[in-house]
């Protein structure tokens, strides 16, 4: 608690004890000591979460100093970049397959060169090419090439 303010509590407090004053001085200084001194209490509490509040500040600036070093440094940077070669990389991959399995979907069995076949081991017959996985994918992109030339589209 505030020292001046404390003192002033005694003080009121100690004028309250006289009996040379009149009936209602007493009273009057004992009330203003006590509401001095709760007000006292409130600065105190208040004084106490402003303290609280700057040193969690200071540890939000220190964190906030600590991530710019990071994010700023060479080695982030180098390290985000090649994430980043990766991922793209491999978003270029999965958007080239997602374009397979739709050119795929829109074959029909009776007109296309490539199409699907349910329970192939039933259905297909001795001698007849059934390409997958690599092999697969190059028929596809050689069919899809093919389609986007005779429309006049570039690769």
């Amino acid at each position: 608690m505030n020292t001046t303010i404390t003192e002033l509590v005694a003080r009121l407090r100690d004028l309250a004890k006289h009996r040379h004053l009149d009936r209602s001085t007493p009273a009057l200084c004992s009330s203003a000591a006590d509401a001095l001194q709760q007000q006292a209490e409130r600065i105190t509490a208040q004084d106490v979460k402003c303290r609280l509040y700057e040193a969690s500040l200071a540890k939000a600036d220190a964190e906030i100093d600590g991530l710019r070093e990071i994010i700023n440094s060479p080695d982030a940077m180098a390290s985000a970049r090649a994430a980043n070669a990766l991922l793209t990389a491999e978003i270029d991959g999965l958007k080239r397959d997602a374009e397979r399995y739709r050119w795929l979907r829109e074959q029909h069995w009776n007109e296309a060169d490539i199409a699907v076949v349910c329970y192939p081991k039933k259905s297909v017959k001795l001698g007849f090419d059934c390409p997958s996985g690599q092999r697969l994918d190059e028929a596809i992109d050689a069919a899809i090439a093919a389609l986007s030339q005779s429309k006049g589209e570039p690769k």
